[in-house]
């Protein structure tokens, strides 16, 4: 299975180390990277990646605003 975690509480953070055994450098990188870094998890393999939306894929799914969407 493939599991994406984004950034996170520290608290949930620190289950999810436990769980997967994150090293305290992913842990820091999760924790202080901006929005839209993630962990991807696949069996004994993790990857940081940044997700990058297209511009209208922002405009559709950005909370950062409470304007409607036509």
């Amino acid at each position: 299975s493939i599991k994406v975690f984004f950034q996170m509480e520290e608290n949930d953070l620190n289950v999810l180390q436990n769980i997967i055994n994150l090293s305290e450098e992913e842990c820091t990188k999760l924790i202080n990277s901006p929005r839209g870094t993630a962990i991807i998890h696949a069996g004994r393999n993790r990857l940081m990646v940044d997700v990058v939306s297209s511009e209208k894929e922002h405009e559709l799914i950005n909370t950062d605003s409470i304007e409607k969407i036509n």
